[in-house]
């Protein structure tokens, strides 16, 4: 398919249809999105979307193998096959977790006095938050490691210590005011899309795309 048709297939409504089958990592799930479907189907309201939650390593292997059309990922840590595309789509900053009233000195006086709450280290933003305390020479040692991003959440709103996790992007995301949230400069994770090179619905993942990069445009146009 050429430039200037798949060009007419954005532009054309009736032309986006079709069942496209779409993956996401939980934390894009609860993030931004909720509010991408519901601009894509306003849009196009005869596509016909299926969605898989999955951590980005199992969903880059299912795009890759056709059982997905795309996914939107945290951008590895190394290099994908060379038959897919990678676009990135924006970057989440990391912050320091507290409990409500806990006090908060330095970033590193108050991760190496609390119990600290990690994410699972066997998952990318796991590693990335473990690399992160290696450059910083902060030597932690987890009093609890959870799989998820909510229960360490959980266990950081009910006193049980801190933690470090990403800033979710999107409206969906609940400020618990039983939580103290302070950005770290400087760490952030990046969040992509992944699809193969060369697919039949490469014109629905590009209208995806384009949904995506709108949602967050908009998303960091309201907080600035």
């Amino acid at each position: 398919m050429s430039v200037y048709e798949e060009m007419l297939q954005l532009s054309d409504p009736d032309a986006v249809q079709g069942p496209i089958s779409l993956g996401g990592i939980h934390t894009v799930l609860l993030g931004i999105f909720p509010i991408v479907l519901r601009n894509l189907k306003a849009e196009a309201p005869r596509l016909r979307v299926k969605i898989t939650g999955g951590n980005s390593p199992d969903l880059i292997a299912q795009v890759e193998a056709g059982l997905l059309d795309a996914a939107v990922i945290t951008h590895p840590p190394h290099p994908l096959s060379d038959k897919l595309l990678v676009h990135h789509l924006y970057s989440e900053p990391f912050a320091l977790i507290l409990p409500e009233g806990w006090a908060c000195a330095s970033l590193v006086e108050t991760l190496t006095t609390s119990p600290y709450i990690a994410l699972d280290r066997t998952n990318w933003v796991g590693r990335s938050i473990d690399a992160f305390f290696l450059r910083s020479g902060i030597d932690i040692r987890p009093a609890v490691e959870l799989s998820s991003q909510d229960a360490v959440l959980t266990f950081v709103k009910y006193g049980h210590g801190v933690s470090v996790l990403p800033i979710l992007r999107g409206e969906a995301q609940i400020v618990d005011q039983r939580l103290q949230v302070v950005p770290i400069r400087g760490f952030e994770r990046n969040v992509s899309l992944v699809e193969r090179k060369i697919h039949a619905r490469s014109h629905l993942t590009a209208k995806l795309l384009k949904s995506i990069v709108e949602v967050t445009i908009e998303d960091k146009t309201t907080k600035t």
